[in-house]
């Protein structure tokens, strides 16, 4: 019995033995962003950005006050919100992969525990407005409002440990991070990104146009400002008419609740440039800046604003430019 005893002391011991050594690692790497990130380096990983970006909200809210959202795919997760100017102070709770019926689940949690913005800036994507197979990731506790899992129910986990492995390593599973401020940005070594036109049927997804009014309806009281994203000129010349016409005349629909919409997506010298970009979908930190300088009231140094044409007019010069770039391909 003594033995026994003894052996069960043991294991046990070596079990929170081993359970501490885990916890510490892992916070120590922070790998879901509940403290300050990874300290080994200033490098973190987008694991699971819906959970990180919630636990740093979490933690900031105590010493912050945000008066703006911002929320979109990961292609909004580059834009550098320390940039907006005032009156803007956002909190970027884009996410990759982000869809809009996503984005009116987290607004409307961020209501739950009082959130009343002034301002909501929304990346509007263009592939919100065709279907999708996948399925959205929306967490259990934001659909029950409740607070997000417990730092030590997080990383007493071995998949937590995976992870601050995998900072250790460098083992990236994406070449966009965040760095010490958590802010988006890419590697160092990013890929080249080789255009191509591509071959490949959408089918359109009716009435998008009331999800983005179901967002705009949980904060009625807050300025709404929209942005299209920029994609590649060779995917958007991809496109058929139809679904680049359907998305144009979807997108300014919405122009009724926005207050301002800027469409960065438009054939331009920028989205004809491989080099702003490292696959097409996603563009660098200089080009984002940009972007920023532009919701900042600046003149547009690429893009325009919908508000400026009417509907006719700004499908037309959609596809005008789209015609001049295929033209320039031949």
């Amino acid at each position: 019995m003594k033995q026994y005893v003894k052996y069960l002391t043991v294991l046990g011991s070596c079990s929170i033995t081993l359970c501490l050594i885990v916890l510490c690692i892992n916070l120590f790497f922070d790998p879901l962003w509940y403290l300050n990130g990874n300290q080994f380096e200033g490098v973190n990983y987008m694991f699971d950005e819906r959970l990180s970006k919630t636990n740093q909200y979490v933690k900031r809210r105590s010493s912050q006050s945000y008066n703006c959202f911002i929320f979109g795919s990961s292609r909004t997760t580059l834009l550098n919100e320390s940039l907006l100017e005032d009156p803007y102070r956002c909190f970027n709770f884009s996410f990759s992969g982000g869809r809009i019926k996503e984005f009116v689940a987290f607004a409307k949690w961020l209501k739950s525990r009082g959130e009343n913005p002034d301002y909501i800036i929304v990346g509007i994507d263009d592939f919100n407005f065709v279907q999708l197979h996948e399925k959205l990731n929306i967490p259990d506790f934001i659909t029950h409002h409740s607070d997000p899992p417990s730092m030590f129910s997080s990383y007493f986990s071995l998949d937590a440990l995976d992870m601050s492995f995998r900072l250790f390593f460098h083992a990236a599973n994406d070449p966009k991070i965040y760095d010490q401020a958590f802010l988006g940005t890419v590697v160092q070594d990013p890929p080249t990104y080789h255009p191509t036109l591509l071959t490949y049927q959408q089918t359109l997804r009716q009435n998008i146009v009331s999800e983005y009014k179901k967002l705009r309806n949980i904060f009625p009281q807050s300025v709404f400002i929209g942005y299209i994203p920029p994609v590649s000129s060779w995917i958007t010349a991809s496109k058929s008419q139809e679904e680049i016409i359907f998305f144009l005349h979807s997108v300014y629909a919405m122009s009724n609740f926005f207050k301002t919409i800027y469409d960065f997506s438009i054939p331009s010298h920028v989205t004809s440039n491989p080099e702003n970009t490292y696959d097409g979908s996603h563009y660098f930190p200089f080009i984002q800046d940009k972007i920023v300088q532009s919701i900042n009231g600046k003149p547009m140094s690429f893009g325009v604003q919908m508000k400026a044409f009417s509907k006719e007019a700004y499908a037309e010069t959609y596809l005008d430019n789209v015609r001049q770039f295929r033209a320039s391909l031949n």
